[in-house]
């Protein structure tokens, strides 16, 4: 009887030990849990951690980014509740693709939200945190950076079509004071035959100048077809 309360005190003792091992080591995981969550807090960029497709956490820049009214209504549910519709299907074969192991970074979309247009750019990254596997997901709104490459693009198509014009003037205008001249000296020539009754002569000149005339009128012809493409392009910018 005496052996069964020593064999009875023994394991309750170990027991006790068992369950303060178990207490601290929930402590120091829930101690864990809080720094890596206040670190991922005061990222400037959304953040948004899940666990299998439950929300674990979600930050202030999150919460902004995509006008959630209350951070209760979010947390502990599932993920797909909260990712806008154009993104979701996508947004579930990454999330399956991830849970292979393949991180994703530099990923980007563009969504129709809350009557506006944004433009995302975000990574999928898989941590496994206390032994347990979430993926994190980072968020940035790009649509002010992506406006402002789109005015430098736009700038640069517009300097470089500035430099084509500028080329195609120049060219121009070489092109049509070449049968001017010639057409104006011709006719200087035609002058001095009709004087000298030459009239040989005078239909040759005839002859260049109406080759050089032809020259012109293509010349012209292009000029016009020119400014016509030029125009289109600009309506449709």
């Amino acid at each position: 009887m005496a052996k069964k309360e020593e064999l009875l005190k023994r394991q309750n003792k170990e027991l006790i030990i068992k369950n303060q091992a178990l207490i601290k080591a929930n402590l120091e995981r829930s101690k864990s849990d809080r720094k890596y969550k206040q670190l991922l807090h005061f990222l400037p960029q959304a953040v948004l951690l899940i666990k299998g497709t439950t929300v674990s956490f979600i930050n202030e820049s999150f919460i902004q980014l995509f006008d959630i009214k209350i951070k209760e209504n979010i947390i502990n549910k599932d993920v797909f509740n909260i990712i806008p519709g154009d993104l979701k299907e996508l947004f579930k074969k990454q999330l399956s693709s991830l849970y292979s192991g393949n991180d994703m970074s530099n990923l980007q979309t563009s969504l129709n939200f809350n009557d506006r247009k944004i433009d995302l750019e975000y990574s999928l990254f898989h941590h496994i945190i206390n032994n347990e596997d979430y993926i994190l997901v980072i968020f940035e709104d790009i649509t002010e950076k992506k406006q402002a490459q789109d005015i430098l693009t736009s700038a640069r198509v517009e300097e470089e079509n500035e430099q084509l014009k500028i080329g195609f003037l120049a060219n121009i205008s070489h092109e049509l004071r070449t049968p001017i001249s010639l057409i104006y000296s011709a006719i200087q020539v035609q002058e001095q035959c009709i004087d000298s009754g030459d009239m040989k002569q005078h239909q040759r000149y005839t002859k260049v100048i109406k080759q050089n005339c032809f020259r012109l009128l293509r010349i012209i012809n292009n000029l016009i077809d020119a400014t016509r493409i030029d125009a289109s392009y600009l309506r449709q910018i």
